[in-house]
């Protein structure tokens, strides 16, 4: 498998974690057209900007690492036959599990990211249920959404909260996933609407 990455830091990070995860890595570079180059049957992405932009009839298959909340809809319509998304505090094991997966001709992603991937389309086909949500807010997870009606950013959040940044979208990937919402507003507006924050 070949490695991309936009840093040397990212590229070596991303190459122990698959080296701990005993896979064998065919080389690296910080341009996807390096990788698509290679003729690798499968590249890691070690993060979601690293991805083409725009459809690829001849992408192979692929996992990126990201705790992006759009890295699932971004990695399907890619045009991969198959990918997978892993969220940064992925286990070796769990890597090795998406990459076999994906290595099947499968597409693998987090329950949370798929869920708001498919709360989003039930949505947008107007069938999108309103009650409440399927699981209950952590203390955390409302913490942050509050935050996000307040109208802070993702960096402002993770300073108040004295958390990074990736952190702070994972919480909101779940926060989506959990309230069917696929944008912070839509989020934000169902709280509201359920009661779990008030502004």
């Amino acid at each position: 498998m070949f490695v991309v990455g936009r840093t040397v830091r990212e590229r070596r990070a991303m190459r122990e974690r698959l080296g701990e995860a005993g896979l064998a890595i065919a080389g690296d570079s910080p341009l996807a057209s390096d990788a698509l180059e290679s003729g690798a049957p499968l590249v890691v992405f070690a993060e979601l900007d690293a991805l083409p932009a725009g459809r690829r009839r001849n992408l192979p298959a692929f996992v990126v690492v990201s705790d992006e909340v759009d890295a699932v809809p971004r990695a399907a319509a890619a045009g991969a036959a198959a990918w997978g998304v892993v969220p940064s505090s992925v286990s070796p094991g769990q890597l090795t599990a998406a990459i076999e997966a994906v290595r099947l001709g499968l597409a693998a992603a987090p329950p949370a990211m798929l869920a708001g991937r498919t709360r989003a389309a039930s949505e947008s086909a107007g069938t999108a249920d309103e009650d409440g949500p399927r699981e209950h807010l952590t203390p955390r997870e409302r913490h942050v959404l509050e935050l996000a009606a307040d109208g802070r950013s993702n960096r402002a959040i993770a300073e108040a909260l004295g958390i990074s940044e990736h952190t702070v979208k994972f919480h909101l990937a779940s926060i989506y996933g959990k309230l069917g919402a696929s944008t912070r507003t839509g989020a934000v507006r169902r709280g509201l609407r359920r009661g779990l924050i008030t502004i």
